[in-house]
């Protein structure tokens, strides 16, 4: 982390001056929120939200500069599809390894199951896709092997 820019004192001229230019204030994080907003491009705040789980509030301040905890940077970038890690070095913030999307394998489906585990599979499986764990395509593809496992399991 760059503790020289979080504590560098503004100069006291600077701050009484009533033209006060973003770029002469040091310890703001200007082209992280310029990657921000070209992340969103037209997208709303509340849509971007939706897409993430950060609030508005929290992606505005990005936008704007303003450094959020580390968790926030990673949502805003998973749910936005943007590459976490660039977002993560704009934000002067370690880089993370980031997950490779779910291999889909019929020999690890779970397929003789109660009813309720198989609506809870489901619906894991529908939040996964949500959330950008795995595609819709691969989400498809995991139904499928479980109403053909669970058809043979019995006797269909």
């Amino acid at each position: 982390m760059n503790m020289a820019a979080i504590f560098t004192p503004i100069p006291l001229d600077l701050l009484l001056s009533n033209t006060v230019d973003l770029e002469d204030i040091p310890g703001l994080y200007k082209e992280a929120g310029r990657l921000v907003r070209e992340i969103l491009g037209p997208m709303s705040l509340r849509h971007a939200m939706r897409k993430t789980t950060v609030s508005h509030t929290t992606i505005s301040s990005m936008a704007n500069g303003d450094r959020p905890g580390m968790e926030k940077v990673v949502d805003f970038g998973r749910g936005m599809k943007a590459d976490v890690n660039a977002l993560l070095r704009a934000f002067d913030y370690p880089e993370i390894k980031i997950s490779q999307p779910a291999q889909v394998s019929e020999d690890r489906a779970t397929y003789n199951v109660n009813p309720i585990t198989r609506e809870l599979i489901r619906e894991t499986i529908d939040i996964a896709a949500q959330t950008g764990e795995v595609t819709q395509e691969e989400a498809d593809e995991i139904r499928a092997i479980l109403e053909r496992r669970r058809r043979e399991a019995m006797g269909e």
